[in-house]
């Protein structure tokens, strides 16, 4: 049995006679951002994953691993002498994954643009994971594009050089192991540790460092604030764009609206309006000239409207 939870059942939906089929509803334009995580011994499902991507997809290497993921851990381990307390279910490595729906891909005019949004997603990778704000604890980043979605991932060690140490007390147990010490409130006491020379790998206190039990809501607050607003707006002013072009079609059938994307540029371009085929009728070509003088300025005022 399907799970309708996930699929529509088209046969068992009855619709009014002017209602709008659920599914033909036009879905929101939104970009995701996204944490994984893995083990020591799942390191080289990362390789099978790249490597058959490689042969079935378009791969472009923004930081190209070194090696296999797991030499390139070992490597960035001895480059940072990263401190790591190795345990069966200990997260080694994380990657962020930025993405987006259909809706989201199909706002932008070209793949010029897609690439200048994925460029501005992995300085927002470096400034929120990067080790000291650097790419020295990144091991990989790479966009690969699917037939029908397209993604960013950005492989790093979670490693920190601040993380929070126990409070030793005086007291000791039955076997002689010091305890940790605490408040007046009955609380476990800790203090921070920084050392920059001798990082610890840790996902817990690397997280910490970034907001504790926060930490991800603010990394996806701060993500739409920085980078996808932007461009959910510019998809806004595409759409709105098409929408006019369509208007003009429709209306006039004689005339092709050609309007080159002003809205990712240094300086506005005129859009250029021609005939086709035959002249239209007189007060047509009053309305196109009313068109040819206002559209250029409508997108300017757009684009400064929107901080473009």
């Amino acid at each position: 049995m399907k799970n309708e939870q996930l699929f529509w059942n088209k046969k068992n939906i009855d619709l009014e006679l002017d209602e709008v089929a659920p599914w033909k509803l036009p879905r929101d334009r939104h970009a995701t951002i996204s944490v994984l995580k893995h083990r020591m011994n799942e390191l080289h499902t990362v390789d099978d994953y790249l490597s058959g991507c490689e042969r079935q997809f378009e791969v472009d290497y923004i930081i190209l691993m070194n090696g296999t993921t797991e030499q390139a851990w070992q490597a960035t381990m001895s480059k940072l002498n990263a401190q790591f307390n190795l345990r069966r279910h200990n997260i080694v490595l994380e990657c962020l994954q930025f993405g987006g729906n259909k809706e989201f891909w199909d706002g932008f005019p070209n793949e010029y643009e897609i690439e200048g949004y994925f460029k501005k997603c992995y300085a927002f990778a470096v400034d929120k994971i990067g080790y000291l704000r650097s790419c020295e604890n990144i091991i990989c980043a790479v966009v690969i594009t699917e037939p029908n979605r397209r993604n960013l991932f950005v492989y790093y060690l979670p490693v920190t050089p601040k993380w929070q140490v126990k409070v030793m007390s005086s007291n000791r147990n039955d076997s002689g192991t010091q305890l940790q010490g605490y408040d007046n409130n009955g609380k476990p006491q800790y203090t921070v540790k920084a050392d920059t020379a001798n990082p610890r790998l840790s996902r817990s206190e690397f997280w910490k460092c970034r907001g504790g039990l926060t930490s991800f809501s603010d990394l996806q607050e701060d993500f739409f604030k920085k980078v996808s607003e932007r461009y959910s707006a510019v998809a806004l002013l595409i759409e709105f764009r098409r929408t006019v072009e369509a208007v003009l079609t429709d209306t006039f059938y004689h005339i092709s609206v050609v309007v080159v994307n002003p809205f990712f540029e240094i300086a506005s371009r005129n859009a250029t309006l021609y005939l086709q085929k035959k002249e239209p009728c007189t007060i047509q070509n009053s309305f196109l000239n009313l068109i040819i003088k206002f559209l250029p300025n409508l997108w300017g005022s757009l684009q400064n409207t929107c901080h473009l």
